[in-house]
């Protein structure tokens, strides 16, 4: 009996995630908007992605996220301390740059949901800027590494 038990227990373990003790929480998800000219929003919590093609057309796609993929969302949300930034970043800095991208992450792990919004207007060099900025742009790629992402079009505004 107690072998049997010691079984079952293993197989209904899930895999850790390094530097922690019980891999990715069950509630963990994630709402990323993010854009220069139009504005793309990855939805972890809907299974969706939504592009802003411009001129009030939008494409969107099923967002099947893997284990694995889950996995590196939360290390890179972690890896980032995403939760000790303000609800509003706004780094100091004196030069404009346009477009610049505005980005909207909100995060729910262990019970807590967190939004951050950002307009990377002045490309400031802070730590606290690059690893935001870092993070941002890994969570880009993964998305539209995704093939259901990967086929939608193309957006067809300009920004002027």
């Amino acid at each position: 009996m107690r072998f049997t038990l010691l079984i079952c227990a293993i197989a209904l373990c899930k895999p850790l995630v390094a530097g922690q003790s019980g891999g990715v929480p069950q509630d963990f998800g994630l709402r990323l908007a993010f854009g220069a000219c139009t504005t793309d929003v990855a939805d972890t919590f809907e299974g969706r992605y939504v592009r802003d093609l411009g001129f009030g057309k939008n494409a969107s796609a099923t967002l099947p996220v893997s284990d694995a993929e889950l996995r590196r969302l939360d290390e890179l949300i972690t890896s980032a301390s995403f939760f000790d930034y303000p609800s509003d970043f706004r780094p100091a800095g004196s030069d404009l740059v346009e477009p610049h991208l505005k980005v909207v992450l909100k995060v729910r792990r262990n019970g807590v949901t967190h939004t951050v919004s950002w307009r990377d207007a002045n490309h400031s060099s802070i730590p606290e800027a690059a690893r935001l900025r870092t993070l941002v742009t890994e969570l880009m790629k993964l998305f539209r590494a995704m093939p259901a992402v990967a086929q939608l079009p193309k957006a067809d505004a300009i920004c002027l």
